[in-house]
């Protein structure tokens, strides 16, 4: 089951949504659920919208904003997905850091942000996107490979 926050986002990201879009849903277990929050809210966009199926790609290995910049990425490039125009919906609160964060990992992009109200913790931002900059500082973000490396070897919740 969604919370409060991921439904009010899937439903402004539906006011958004025109027919020919792709939509990726991010994230991993829920602290709450066995389930994958990414198949959890496309099935949600599925049934509450009826939007395409086919519409929707879930990305389950995502665990942070992070990673839900770098797969995202790598889904472009897997299904070369040329859009000009990425839209990205996340909470109010979490949209200075989440537009650092995407900015700095997907460079060759027209990228739009909006912030849904939600309730969250603000506070523990600033200190989330320092350890961003401390744990990337260096890196070739231009490069796939570089990034990759970066994150699976220094990333908390991905390396190995």
């Amino acid at each position: 089951m969604l919370n409060k926050i991921s439904k009010t986002r899937a439903n402004f990201m539906y006011s958004l949504y025109m027919d020919g879009d792709i939509i990726f849903t991010l994230g991993w277990e829920g602290k709450f659920s066995s389930k994958n929050i990414s198949d959890v809210l496309k099935e949600y966009l599925i049934n509450k919208f009826e939007i395409p199926c086919n519409s929707i790609i879930s990305i389950k290995e995502s665990k942070d904003t992070v990673g839900d910049a770098f797969f995202s990425r790598l889904q472009l490039q897997k299904l070369r997905l040329d859009y000009q125009k990425i839209k990205i919906i996340t909470s109010n609160w979490h949209l200075p850091r989440a537009k650092e964060i995407f900015s700095t990992i997907i460079q060759d992009k027209r990228l739009e942000f909006y912030g849904v109200d939600t309730e969250g913790d603000k506070n523990k931002e600033e200190d989330s996107l320092e350890k961003f900059k401390e744990t990337f500082h260096g890196v070739d973000f231009s490069n796939l490979e570089s990034l990759r490396e970066r994150i699976m070897n220094k990333h908390p919740l991905y390396k190995k």
